[in-house]
């Protein structure tokens, strides 16, 4: 509510123009998602790598470091790299370059399927930069997110510092550095799975209107239709 708020703020430049009122309405992907998973059937062995929307924040991404990290993965573990380019950029030369490089591994899968339910239910875990897909993640399987972070100093000197997504990073999995990081996140994925649970757990239940966002954008919904009739009515 709050990154919304600062958007319109920064980019309301007429200071006649009133700032939209904004109402939460929960999150109703996740609800959704929630409501099909069963945890018990699942196996948990897969690797995502889904890097945010590169045009807008080359100097926050993980693309110069992308084709090291899933070297590094697919050297030194067993497990299928699933690689989830951001959708708006899954048709561009640099993320086409990497599928070109590791097409020919057997333990590497290009996946652009805008269904992700499947792919996020069979890993243990997520590496990312600073995509909001890392809370989706981390909130419908409950397994850690690795936040590749290489200029971490300018993270904690820019305009979103205060935001949630940063501050709250470390309550669903860990900030890795350098690559080294990385490597070390995946040989102790078990042990911060567990250190994790019960922040995920409580940040989760922060999220207002939680398993309820049907109703209650039914509900605003209707707040709008009646304010909507009552103007028509005065006129």
């Amino acid at each position: 509510m709050l990154m919304f708020k600062n958007i319109f703020k920064k980019h309301n430049s007429d200071l006649n123009n009133k700032i939209p009122n904004l109402m939460e309405a929960g999150y109703p992907k996740l609800d959704y998602l929630k409501k099909k998973i069963k945890q018990n059937e699942l196996i948990k062995n897969d690797i995502i790598v889904a890097p945010t929307l590169y045009n807008h924040v080359e100097k926050y991404s993980m693309f110069d470091d992308l084709k090291k990290i899933i070297e590094i993965l697919l050297i030194n573990t067993t497990s299928k790299v699933i690689f989830r380019p951001h959708p708006t950029n899954k048709k561009t030369p640099i993320v086409l370059k990497i599928e070109k490089n590791f097409k020919n591994e057997k333990n590497f899968r290009f996946d652009t399927n805008n269904d992700y339910f499947d792919t996020y239910t069979k890993s243990m875990c997520l590496i990312t930069d600073i995509s909001g897909t890392a809370y989706t993640y981390a909130f419908l399987t409950k397994k850690p997110v690795i936040f590749f972070s290489k200029n971490e100093k300018l993270n904690n000197r820019c305009e979103f510092k205060n935001l949630s997504y940063f501050k709250d990073r470390e309550k669903i999995g860990v900030i890795a550095k350098d690559l080294n990081e990385i490597k070390k996140a995946i040989i102790n994925i078990k042990y911060i799975e567990k250190k994790i649970k019960v922040s995920n757990d409580l940040l989760e239940k922060e999220i207002n209107y939680l398993g309820n966002s049907k109703n209650r954008i039914r509900e605003l919904i209707n707040q709008i239709l009646i304010q909507k009739n009552k103007l028509y009515t005065k006129n």
